[in-house]
């Protein structure tokens, strides 16, 4: 049996594992646009390529794997992803990827804030103080890189806003019934 200590060990190693293959995929994507590409087409590729590396489990677990009963919510998943992606990509194109990476750490924040009113959860008063030391941390880091707020960082906050809604709706999705491609969405952010 796995140690607790070495459980987390492996859970630390792929969350630095996707932050990787993130900031690389976005500096792929910025060199990308520099070369003429629309962020239409880069979100369509992105989305090409995230399909074909998802082609191994399909045929692994087989069909099953991505049946559903709930295909208006899943529908409405691809909607909501489609949309965060390409205004990703199109807020990357004229922002740091520093500052792109630090907006990007805000969904939690907001998941947060949301939680209470749409999934009925408790929030303790130590997060509310913790959650609102984030956000002033997260203003910090980004306004010393620009006079005024951008179109490009609201396209990073509508992102983020997206991938929200996305979230919750995930777990609403697992709360109802286990979905095994479910447990991809997060994946697919980072391809």
């Amino acid at each position: 049996m796995i140690s607790l200590h070495v459980k987390y060990f492996i859970g630390i190693a792929w969350f630095l594992f996707s932050l990787a293959i993130s900031c690389i995929n976005d500096i792929i994507a910025k060199y990308i646009y520099a070369n003429n590409l629309s962020s239409l087409e880069i979100s369509f590729y992105r989305f090409l390529f995230g399909t074909i590396s998802f082609l191994p489990v399909i045929i692994f677990y087989g069909l099953k794997s991505i049946k559903t009963s709930h295909i208006k919510l899943h529908f409405l998943r691809g909607i909501l992803l489609s949309l965060a992606i390409f205004l990703w990509i199109s807020g990357l194109q004229s922002s740091q990827v520093a500052i792109a990476t630090t907006i990007s750490f805000t969904i939690p924040i907001f998941v947060l804030i949301l939680a209470p009113l749409i999934l009925k959860e408790s929030v303790s008063f130590v997060l509310w103080i913790v959650t609102f030391i984030s956000m002033i941390g997260i203003y910090i880091t980004i306004s010393p890189h620009s006079k005024n707020l951008l179109l490009t960082h609201i396209y990073l906050l509508l992102q983020q806003y997206f991938l929200l809604h996305l979230t919750l709706l995930i777990k609403n999705i697992l709360q109802k019934k286990k979905c095994f491609v479910c447990y991809f969405t997060l994946p697919y952010l980072q391809l």
